[in-house]
């Protein structure tokens, strides 16, 4: 997979830098505008704090991220693999709300010389992005995402399992929603779909079709299970295939990038 190159990531600095409205804002002023701009470009809550925590300084946010380690506001550290994840996803604002063609257009050609093709310069990581979860979960994902790329997708089945499960609990436990020790990710699922606010789905034909999908999908995470005890690097197990442990995670994070977008966007 290409990487960005120092030069690319050089022509989204200025391309950030020409994006604020004024050189001479006022410091809240200036947090507020990135603030908005990043939350509402769909940027996780721990970037928009570390952005914050440099002074909206992209002259060393974006190097930062680059050598990956970058450490959060409730000190967790975030690896590498998500820190270039969301560089991906900062050239792509970059780009997208220029108004300078000419901008545009070195963005465009770095990302050549890099090695990236046109369809697929500004493609995000597909990533699953979570809402109002904690350092256990992160970390969780980091290990998934590093693991997928450097030992392939079964040895990662475990650990996105793990990231699931915790992320189950962290959104019970944000709205109050009690649920046994030993719930399992099925049980959890099932209390969220009744129990949060921003679950429910308003259209009456929009509700039948995704009371159909939610049906399925709690069969896909049902199968997760045994899948993980029996088939992942949990237990000294025989490994799942390539193909298979690939739509099975594929099937996880499709249901955490769902619930990311459900819970930070109102319905």
């Amino acid at each position: 997979m290409p990487e960005l190159s120092q030069k690319t990531l050089g022509e989204v600095i200025k391309a950030l830098g020409e994006l604020q409205p004024a050189q001479d804002m006022t410091f809240p002023d200036m947090h507020e505008f990135w603030r908005t701009t990043l939350f509402t470009n769909g940027l996780p809550d721990w970037l928009i704090s570390f952005v914050e925590s440099k002074g909206c300084k992209w002259s060393l946010i974006i190097p930062a991220l680059y050598r990956g380690g970058v450490l959060t506001k409730g000190h967790g550290v975030v690896g590498e693999y998500l820190c270039h994840q969301m560089l991906r996803d900062l050239t792509k604002l970059a780009f997208t709300n220029s108004k300078s063609s000419a901008t545009r257009q070195a963005i465009r050609l770095s990302l050549q010389s890099d090695g990236f093709d046109q369809s697929e310069s500004l493609k995000p990581v597909p990533a699953p992005r979570t809402a109002m979860s904690s350092a256990m979960v992160e970390a969780a994902l980091n290990d998934a995402e590093t693991l997928i790329r450097s030992a392939g997708p079964a040895r990662a089945l475990d650990r996105m399992h793990t990231a699931m499960h915790a992320y189950l609990e962290d959104i019970c436990t944000s709205q109050h929603t009690v649920f046994e020790d030993e719930a399992s990710v099925t049980q959890l699922f099932a209390l969220i779909k009744k129990s949060h606010p921003l679950m429910q789905i308003g259209d009456r034909e929009s509700r039948e079709v995704m009371q159909r999908m939610f049906g399925g999908l709690s069969q896909v995470i049902e199968a997760s299970n045994p899948v993980r005890n029996s088939k992942s690097m949990a237990h000294p197990n025989e490994l799942l295939g390539k193909a298979e442990a690939t739509l099975v995670l594929n099937a996880m994070r499709s249901l955490l990038n769902y619930l990311h977008d459900r819970l930070t966007t109102h319905p």
